[in-house]
């Protein structure tokens, strides 16, 4: 990896998604965070070799990532001043299980009324709500748009009762 990309990574600023044909996902507009003679080099999904699996990029490696990617980045700040990862972790694995095409779990779930359960919920509601509006336009997701959860209103209280 390039060493101005592997900074990104490290600080969550983009991941891979695993289970969607490994495709790249920003959190950040990468414009603002790459110099375009870099930016023009990423391609929208990871094109993987024709190797055997045990040679290609580790499957759980890519999806706790992403998922340590999306909390960092599901209040536009690193939740990780608040939660622990384990914490992180674990509430992510009794939404979602073990098994990534699992569906979460109902929503009378005890895991959607703590706090963190509510912030995951929000940024599955928003991340969901987008899909279904691309799916209708016939827009295809792209590199260069950002998951934005800025404005939900969880952020916004959250954020307005730090201060």
């Amino acid at each position: 990896m390039h060493p101005r990309l592997a900074e990104l990574w490290r600080r969550n600023v983009f991941s891979i998604d695993p289970e969607d044909d490994y495709r790249i996902v920003w959190f950040r507009d990468p414009r603002t965070v790459c110099a375009p003679e870099l930016l023009s080099h990423i391609p929208a999904h990871l094109r993987l070799p024709s190797v055997p699996e045990e040679l290609r990029p580790n499957y759980w490696a890519l999806r706790g990532h992403l998922k340590e990617s999306l909390f960092d980045n599901v209040t536009d700040c690193d939740i990780h001043s608040d939660f622990e990862f384990a914490d992180l972790s674990a509430t992510c694995d009794q939404a979602f299980g073990d098994d990534p095409w699992e569906e979460p779990v109902p929503l009378t779930d005890p895991v959607w009324q703590t706090r963190l359960g509510k912030m995951l919920f929000e940024w599955i509601m928003l991340t969901d709500r987008r899909l279904h509006e691309r799916e209708q336009t016939g827009e295809s997701a792209s590199a260069e748009e950002p998951v934005d959860t800025a404005g939900s209103s969880l952020v916004l209280k959250e954020r307005k009762a730090q201060t």
